[in-house]
């Protein structure tokens, strides 16, 4: 009773979607409606219209402490009020990791050891992750897409970096980001050849010039629930790292600054070998203030610091990081700016 493109006469596949992907009750196939509620009336996050979990809180209720006091980048990007000109200060990174230094400066893979790309001796490992795998449900009431799954590899524009995950097309211009959009949290995942303490990222691009956008980043001291076989939501990952408290985990905000957009990661003092980079992703914990599914941006470098600890593997033990140097952001800037001026002559 099926034609040749698979459905039936009232329009149906054989898993009870149209053409669109809707079942008769106008469900897609994650189990959310077109305002992305499941048929519960609860949103992927888990709260009704008003705000409410199924237990009745609020989303952000002062006793969960996964909410932290969101950063407000006052010292990354301001304003000299006796010249007026801008002044982007306080990046402590040691190292810069310029993405494209007028070629592409990323090596995919998982082991920093085996990259090809190095930073002053540290190897550098970039793989791509978003929630877009099946990970439950059934035809009858929808599927649930929160499965992390490893997602194609970046694609460049102009100086940054935005990924087309799988749920999204590369004909769609606003979609050329990594963002959290559509229930799904895209993220990068860094692997170094050793531990190391983020300091910030700079951005060539930001939703809303930078206006209310955040993004999270996540310490990992080993990835093996990313090598491994099961399926695992990214609050697989936030339940390892609960334990390890705001210097290993954080959501910041992202100011823009002269031609270019900055995160300054402020008390993310953990050392850890891997690192996760995306849009404000929820599962790390809800921040007053913050809202997700319009954080959109493309990477284009990040700011490390070395630590003289070995890691030891456990996801349990975070070292202090050994600062070499401090370099402000204004000279990581300068820097990336005559690179610009040297690629267009």
């Amino acid at each position: 009773g099926y034609d040749k493109k698979g459905y039936d006469k009232k329009g149906f596949d054989k898993d009870g979607y149209d053409d669109e992907g809707c079942d008769k009750d106008g469900y897609k196939r994650d189990g959310y409606d077109k305002d992305g509620y499941d048929r519960k009336g609860y949103d992927k996050e888990g709260y009704d219209k008003d705000g409410k979990d199924r237990d009745g809180k609020s989303k952000t209720p002062d006793t969960d402490d996964k909410v932290k006091t969101p950063d407000t980048g006052d010292d990354s990007c301001s304003s000299d009020k006796t010249s007026g000109t801008s002044v982007c200060d306080s990046w402590q990174g040691t190292y810069n990791y310029d993405m494209y230094d007028g070629n592409e400066n990323i090596d995919y893979g998982l082991d920093g050891s085996l990259s090809s790309v190095s930073v002053d001796g540290v190897g550098i490992a970039v793989s791509t992750w978003s929630d877009t795998e099946k990970s439950g449900g059934n035809w009858l009431w929808g599927y649930d897409y929160d499965g992390v799954k490893k997602q194609n590899n970046l694609s460049r524009y102009s100086d940054g970096y935005g990924l087309v995950n799988d749920h999204e097309s590369s004909s769609d211009y606003t979609q050329h980001t990594l963002d959290n959009r559509g229930n799904d949290f895209d993220m990068i995942l860094l692997s170094f050849d050793q531990a190391v303490s983020l300091s910030g990222a700079t951005f060539s691009y930001a939703e809303n010039y930078g206006a209310n956008q955040q993004v999270t980043v996540v310490g990992l001291n080993n990835i093996d629930t990313f090598t491994g076989t099961e399926t695992f939501t990214w609050n697989t990952i936030a339940e390892q790292v609960s334990s390890l408290g705001s210097s290993y985990s954080a959501t910041f905000n992202i100011e823009q600054c002269d031609d270019t957009y900055v995160s300054e990661f402020t008390n993310l003092t953990g050392s850890a070998q891997y690192w996760l980079v995306g849009a404000y992703n929820t599962a790390f914990g809800y921040i007053d203030d913050f809202t997700a599914g319009d954080d959109s941006f493309k990477l284009a470098s990040v700011g490390f610091t070395t630590t003289n600890a070995q890691t030891t593997g456990e996801a349990s033990e975070v070292s202090t990081p050994a600062t070499l140097g401090i370099f402000s952001i204004a000279a990581g800037l300068l820097m990336w700016r005559r690179k610009k001026a040297e690629t267009a002559k």
